[in-house]
C-alpha cells in the first residue's frame, strides 16, 4: 500500500464505479500536502506548541534561595548565587593577604610561578585557606573555586561563626531597588539563642552582565555572609603564623 501524504494510492487503482466518493476528499487532501495554502475546509490543523519563556527569578526569590543554601551549608549552592564581582572581589583581597608583597592593583601579576620563594606562601598556609598545595595550583583556580574553600575552611577552623549562620531563622520583607539593575532585600533575622533580639539586614543584589548593558539574572553583590569572610579567614591564617611553643613560624 503506498501513500501520498494522506491519500492512499490503492484507493486510485479501486474501479471507476467504486471510487467516484473517495477521489474528491483524496484529492483535497493531497493538495493541501503538496501546495495548497492550508488545510481544506473541515479538516482541522494540528497546532504547534509553543514554548513560553521562564521570567528570571525576582530579587526576593534568589535571596531566599541564598539565605536557604546558607543556613543549610550548602555552600557552592551559595556561590552559585553570588555575583561574579563579588567572587573577584574576594580572590583580590585573599591574594593581597597571602602576598602582602604583591600590587593591589594587578594581584594575580606578582604571585607568579618566578616569585623568589622568600615572597610565596608556605603550603602550610596556602593549603588550608585555598586547598591549594602549590601558587601555580592556586592561581589555576577559579574565583568561585576560591570562595568555594572559603566557605568549607571557615566550616572546619570557625564552627561557631558558621553556627551563627545556620542557628537562625529569616524572613525576607521586601525590596528597595535602586534603578534597573541594583536592587536591596530586605529581610528580618532572628537568632535562635535566649534572649537574642531580632535584627534587620541587608541583601545587595546585582544583575549579572549589568556593567556592560545586558540585564541577567540576579545575584547576591554584598551580604552579611560574605562581609564575614574576611575578617575570618584573617583571623585563621593569623592562628596559622603563630607557631605552637618551640617551633618557628612558616614563612609568608
Amino acid at each position: 500500500m503506498l501513500w501520498i501524504g494522506r491519500a492512499r494510492l490503492d484507493v486510485m487503482l479501486l474501479p471507476l464505479t467504486l471510487r467516484p466518493a473517495l477521489i474528491l476528499p483524496s484529492a483535497l487532501i493531497l493538495l493541501a500536502f503538496i501546495g495548497g495554502e492550508g488545510a481544506p475546509a473541515g479538516i482541522a490543523e494540528t497546532p504547534v506548541p509553543t514554548t513560553a519563556s521562564v521570567p528570571a527569578p525576582a530579587p526576593e526569590q534568589v535571596a531566599r534561595a541564598y539565605l536557604d543554601a546558607v543556613e543549610g551549608m550548602r555552600w557552592a549552592e551559595v556561590v552559585a548565587h553570588v555575583h561574579p564581582e563579588a567572587s573577584a572581589s574576594f580572590r583580590e583581597w585573599l591574594e593581597v593577604l597571602l602576598f602582602p608583597g604583591s600590587d593591589p592593583s594587578a594581584p594575580r601579576a606578582a604571585p607568579l610561578p618566578g616569585t623568589p620563594e622568600a615572597e610565596r606562601p608556605a603550603p602550610e598556609l596556602l593549603e588550608p585557606l585555598t586547598g591549594a598545595r602549590t601558587v601555580e595550583a592556586f592561581l589555576a583556580m577559579s574565583d568561585e573555586e576560591i570562595l568555594l574553600q572559603a566557605f568549607r575552611t571557615l566550616e572546619v577552623d570557625s564552627p561557631g561563626l558558621i553556627n551563627a549562620w545556620v542557628d537562625r531563622s529569616t524572613e525576607i520583607l521586601g525590596a528597595v531597588p535602586e534603578g534597573d539593575t541594583l536592587t536591596h532585600v530586605v529581610y528580618r533575622l532572628e537568632w535562635s539563642l535566649q534572649g537574642a533580639t531580632p535584627d534587620t539586614e541587608i541583601l545587595t543584589l546585582l544583575r549579572s552582565g549589568a556593567r556592560s548593558g545586558s540585564g541577567g539574572a540576579w545575584q547576591v553583590l554584598e551580604s552579611r555572609e560574605l562581609g564575614s569572610l574576611r575578617p575570618a579567614l584573617g583571623a585563621v591564617l593569623r592562628r596559622l603564623r603563630s607557631p605552637p611553643p618551640g617551633e618557628s613560624p612558616p614563612s609568608a
